[in-house]
């Protein structure tokens, strides 16, 4: 009996650092437990998705193509910068961020079909000339500029997951600003598209963290 789950934030050895598997290797292994479909979603671009695409033809194994981009944060004004959080009734911040994108929120596109995959291609190639070489950091501005009729016709989705602004604000117990957060992206490619991420790897407050997104999400109806 096929595995029912499919995994749609994987990363290849194209991620460096952060993924180790071939492309062919990775639906290889999703074929042999049965699993009919695979993401791939690599960081800051869509360098395996060709080798990617002609394993899953290889193997009967249906393809997801996305990509895995830091994205610029709420920014912060500079009389509040000492706040970690806003007064009650006072405007959403958030704090700033070092140079570079480790420290930045990450979010996962992906194409739900040929419009949706072109829309990836011009956010990618968007996101890179829009930052500094090296750097690549995109926004929901660039999100909603490459989309364009895309988001639309529900060509793209995005999972925020506990890496995403929203999934912050949650992990710091703050479920009115990850609404917010939730909204914004909403406005931008439909509430259909956009798709809370549940994530747990066993690691140390994993299940808490992995409950508190579970629980936002069926109470946001997302």
């Amino acid at each position: 009996m096929p595995d029912p789950f499919v995994h749609l934030h994987v990363a290849s050895g194209y991620s460096l650092r952060h993924g180790a598997s071939h492309p062919a290797a990775l639906v290889q292994r999703a074929a042999d437990h049965g699993m009919d479909t695979l993401a791939l979603t690599d960081r800051d671009g869509a360098y395996g998705v060709v080798k990617f695409a002609k394993a899953c033809m290889a193997a009967g194994v249906r393809p997801v193509f996305g990509v895995d981009l830091a994205m610029a944060p709420l920014q912060v004004r500079p009389e509040a910068k000492k706040r970690a959080t806003p007064a009650r009734g006072g405007a959403f911040l958030e704090q700033e961020v070092a140079p570079g994108t480790w420290g930045l929120p990450r979010v996962v596109l992906l194409a739900r079909d040929g419009r949706g995959w072109a829309a990836l291609c011009r956010l990618v190639s968007a996101t890179h000339l829009a930052g500094e070489r090296g750097t690549p950091v995109c926004s929901l501005d660039l999100v909603a500029e490459a989309a364009g009729s895309a988001a639309q016709a529900g060509s793209l989705a995005v999972l925020l997951g506990p890496s995403s602004e929203l999934g912050r604000a949650l992990s710091q117990r703050r479920p009115d600003l990850a609404r917010v957060h939730l909204d914004r992206w909403r406005d931008v490619l439909g509430n259909d598209a956009v798709v809370v991420e549940v994530v747990s790897h066993r690691g140390h407050g994993d299940a808490a963290k992995a409950a508190r997104m579970l629980g936002f999400a069926a109470e946001q109806g997302a």
